[in-house]
């Protein structure tokens, strides 16, 4: 993961982003509780609420469930691990 501030700048989204092949699709994850990834749409400047310039990122509609591992490193939900295997022998007696 590749944390970034509350209210990023064009210039700090192009940093994080120029680590990552620039083929690699982008994709929006969304609702922690319940997360879906979601497709980018259009992207434009308008005014925020503070009467400065913001770039506005659209979302073009529903790319499926977020992956699970993507949800554990955005830190949405806990990581896990797969229980370790315990061999039975005929009639369910451990070794």
């Amino acid at each position: 993961m590749h944390p970034i501030a509350d209210d990023p700048t064009v210039a700090e989204i192009i940093e994080h982003l120029s680590r990552y092949a620039p083929d690699t699709p982008v994709r929006l994850a969304i609702n922690p509780a319940f997360p879906y990834a979601h497709k980018l749409g259009d992207i434009v400047l308008d005014v925020g609420h503070d009467g400065c310039p913001v770039v506005f990122l659209g979302e073009s509609g529903q790319a499926g469930f977020l992956p699970a591992m993507a949800a554990q490193e955005l830190g949405w939900h806990p990581r896990t691990t797969v229980p370790a295997r315990v061999r039975r022998g005929v009639g369910g007696a451990i070794r």
